[in-house]
């Protein structure tokens, strides 16, 4: 089979990744998108959040990032973490929603995500051991980063979980 003339070079610039033993091509890769999206409103440690979400909805957008090139990769997994992002707060009623605490969840989103666009970069470069690595240490990395820049401080991170109305009406706090 001949391989037409520039498709090599256009590869390369795209710099997708085409073996398909390994990731998924073609539509296909649009489903662990879709599963990573819909993962992300569990996972954002609400009221209705599922603990494995948190874990499943990154692993379906770092699927989606490896076998696509790298501005879709990141930008349909960014817009995905965004959107859970912004339906978080206002389905959650957790501030009042303007137009700043929008900038601020685009902000923080676009930090958060970007250990998947690392990890896009690095994972076929190194050793697998190495490879293995990128994500989790370039997520503590930006979290630390958000929890220390940002002022919600830790509020989308793995281990900040909002006050349920039940717990704030247990201790009398008031909302």
């Amino acid at each position: 089979m001949t391989v037409p003339v520039g498709a090599d070079r256009l590869d390369r610039m795209t710099n997708s990744v085409t073996d398909p033993g390994r990731f998924a091509v073609g539509w296909r890769k649009y489903l662990w998108l879709a599963a990573g999206a819909a993962l992300g409103g569990f996972a954002l440690h609400n009221d209705w959040s599922i603990s494995i979400a948190g874990w499943l909805f990154l692993i379906c957008l770092m699927r989606f990032t490896r076998s696509s090139g790298i501005l879709l990769g990141f930008g349909c997994s960014w817009l995905a973490s965004a959107v859970a992002t912004v339906v978080f707060l206002f389905a959650g009623n957790r501030f009042s929603f303007g137009p700043i605490l929008f900038g601020c969840c685009l902000a923080i989103s676009t930090i958060l995500t970007l250990p998947l666009l690392v990890d896009r970069l690095l994972f076929a470069r190194l050793t697998p051991l190495l490879a293995t690595l990128i994500f989790p240490t370039t997520r503590v990395a930006t979290e630390f980063l958000v929890a220390a820049v940002s002022p919600f401080g830790t509020i989308f991170s793995a281990h900040w979980r909002a006050p349920s109305r039940r717990t704030c009406r247990c201790c009398s706090w008031s909302r």
